[in-house]
């Protein structure tokens, strides 16, 4: 992902002129909003972050980079790399686990950024690009900072990509062959929905085994992926190999998904939340598919893994997944159809809008 898209804003200014007051300012606000904040900041001089004498201290200068955890917080205090500058690799990995990355310093990163100009100050210096505003410093910072970042940040959450999951590869012994193999009206239930979904994304997989009409050869196909049971196996599968997009994730036996309900799952995307699984007014439990899951969701979704709890209700359990009722008019689109009577049910509603 271009740094462009990535949610990273700087506060620039030279010594003394208040970024770091600003930030502390500006910090409870944008938590308040539901923003989880990384600032990178930029020390001319030699960091001091643990004494001489200190444990710690001894092994990080024993070449170890150092790993630190007490019960409320870590520390990582690691070894400069050949690349002493903050890459935009760099900045992808954190975007990875934030919603919002501030730059203190940094001032010829090309990176959107507010200036704080000193007491004396007239203007900015010429070679410091991308500055949306210049603060000065008699002036109110608090209130028009708030206003610039959160309308940045709302802006660049929606430039992440949005592509489609479909997962296939269920015998469906009641069905008496995999879903995504049953025709109606001429055309199988995968491609109903590849047609369906293909509007409201920018881009769709298939993920599972199980052979697909020659109509479809076209897609991209990827294989679950392994050690993993269940849907959570194809879901890592497409957020492996596209880790910098957010994903719409639709099982095949859910034929009667519709663009206008997808388009709504979409409108509920604001800053701060990594996924929407929605839930059907009065039934309990949230509708894990279709939903959506913003790259972030990765994060959680591995370490579930990792500790072999493969239900994908346990993802909403998660503070930054939010679960909206879905309206009436678009709840079909969330029915699964697991037996042949509920097949049946679905060839009367199709005879009925005919």
């Amino acid at each position: 992902m271009k740094i462009d898209n990535l949610p990273v804003f700087g506060i620039c200014g030279w010594s003394g002129s208040g970024k770091t007051t600003l930030l502390v300012q500006l910090l409870p606000k944008l938590r308040e909003l539901g923003i989880n904040i990384a600032v990178v900041k930029h020390d001319a001089h030699r960091l001091n972050v643990d004494h001489p004498g200190k444990d710690s201290d001894r092994l990080f200068k024993s070449y170890a980079d150092v790993i630190l955890h007490s019960q409320d917080e870590t520390l990582s205090r690691e070894h400069k790399s050949i690349d002493d500058k903050y890459s935009d690799f760099q900045l992808q990995s954190l975007a990875n686990k934030y919603d919002l990355i501030l730059v203190e310093g940094h001032k010829k990163t090309p990176i959107k950024k507010i200036w704080l100009s000193k007491k004396e100050e007239k203007s900015p210096p010429d070679d410091v690009s991308n500055i949306t505003a210049v603060l000065p410093w008699s002036a109110n910072r608090l209130d028009p900072a708030l206003k610039i970042i959160t309308e940045f940040i709302k802006k660049q959450w929606l430039k992440t990509p949005a592509f489609g999951c479909v997962l296939i590869g269920g015998k469906s012994s009641r069905m008496g062959k995999p879903k995504h193999e049953i025709i109606e009206n001429g055309e199988s239930w995968l491609q109903r929905i590849i047609k369906n979904l293909e509007p409201v994304v920018q881009k769709i997989v298939i993920v599972g085994a199980g052979k697909i009409q020659k109509e479809l050869i076209e897609y991209t196909r990827l294989p679950d992926a392994p050690f993993i049971n269940g849907p959570m196996s194809g879901m890592l599968a497409a957020m492996r190999w596209a880790p910098c997009v957010s994903w719409i994730v639709a099982a095949c036996d859910q034929p009667d998904i519709s663009g206008s309900a997808m388009q709504w799952l979409l409108s509920q995307r604001v800053p701060g939340v990594w996924g929407i699984m929605p839930r059907i007014e009065n039934s309990p439990g949230v509708e894990t598919m279709p939903a959506y899951y913003d790259f972030r969701s990765q994060h959680i979704i591995e370490k579930l893994a990792f500790e072999e709890k493969f239900m994908l209700n346990k993802i909403a359990e998660n503070s930054k997944i939010i679960s909206p009722v879905i309206p009436n008019n678009f709840v079909a689109a969330w029915r699964n159809i697991n037996s042949f009577s509920e097949l049946n049910d679905e060839l009367s509603v199709l005879s009925n809008k005919t």
